[in-house]
């Protein structure tokens, strides 16, 4: 993929030090590294900068996001699929921990 990406950026005339950055920058996002930590790697001045520029980037974990928040907000999930199988068991687990006084969810 990495082929395909830099041969596009040389036919839209990028220099190979902009090549190199925007690869770079794709690796980091790629391997789970947050934008703020990108944004100073990278000297910009905010990490507005950083998304403006790479924020297409992220796509991959709006995904990741929605069921984060479904895990959290509470979406039911779904016990034939081994995912919701899965949660459900980690929210049987975590009724054990309850603290006194205070409600499960």
């Amino acid at each position: 993929m990495a082929d395909a990406a830099e041969q596009a950026l040389r036919r839209a005339g990028a220099s190979d030090g902009l090549i190199l950055a925007i690869l770079r920058v794709g690796l980091l996002i790629h391997e789970g590294v947050h934008p703020k930590k990108i944004a100073e790697r990278l000297g910009h001045s905010s990490i507005k900068l950083t998304m403006d520029t790479y924020g297409h980037l992220f796509d991959g974990s709006d995904r990741e996001s929605a069921e984060r928040m479904d895990r959290l907000f509470g979406r039911k999930p779904d016990p034939d699929d081994p995912q919701g199988q899965a949660e459900v068991e980690e929210k049987k687990r975590a009724k054990l921990f309850v603290m006194p006084g205070r409600k499960a969810g």
